[in-house]
Formats: structure tokens, C-alpha cells, sequence
């Protein structure tokens, strides 16, 4: 599953410190299969995969940087969670990755 924190607003400083909302992207999936589907899915809105950040690490994720992409990441079935629930999702890949329980 495809999931993405509440949008806040962020300055960006590669766009000359812009304010505006984003998000991360991750996939719920352990491993390569989460992998794939997180590239599956942000080349299918129409990001490129070598934007992919922490690549097969349990933090991977995409940047979504302002409304339309937001929006477009939500459209295509992407679900929107709080910033707690997203760090519960990649507490839970840590510890698959290390293969220990909580």
C-alpha cells in the first residue's frame, strides 16, 4: 500500500526557499517488493525514480513537493496518514530489516 503524511507546509531551498505543502511517499511493502511499488507508482504520476530518496532502506520514500503532486499522489490511490502513522510504518520495516520484534 501506497501512503503519504498530511501535507505541511516546508520551505524548499532548491526552489529559492518557496514555502510550499508537502508530503513523503512510501510504500507499506517490506524490502524489493516495496521498492517496486513505490517506483511503480510515483513513474505512474509522473515522478522520475532516480528521485527516489534512502533507495532499499526502510526510510525510502519520495518527496511531494506542492499541491499538484499531492493531489495527483491521492488520485491515483495513494493514502493520506498521519506523520505518526507514517513513522509506524518504518519503525515496523526496521525492525523486519533487523528480523526482531517491537
Amino acid at each position: 500500500m501506497i501512503v503519504f503524511d498530511a501535507p505541511r507546509v516546508t520551505r524548499v531551498p532548491a526552489l529559492h526557499n518557496r514555502s510550499m505543502p508537502c508530503s513523503h511517499m512510501i510504500s507499506t511493502l517490506l524490502g524489493p517488493d516495496g521498492t517496486r511499488e513505490l517506483l511503480m507508482f510515483a513513474t505512474g504520476m509522473g515522478l522520475k525514480g532516480a528521485w527516489i530518496q534512502n533507495v532499499s532502506t526502510p526510510t525510502e520514500h519520495f518527496d511531494l513537493l506542492g499541491k499538484g503532486r499531492i493531489d495527483a499522489a491521492r488520485e491515483q490511490g495513494a493514502t493520506e496518514v498521519t506523520m505518526r502513522v507514517l513513522g509506524e510504518h518504518i519503525r515496523a520495516k526496521r525492525v523486519a530489516a533487523k528480523g526482531t520484534k517491537p
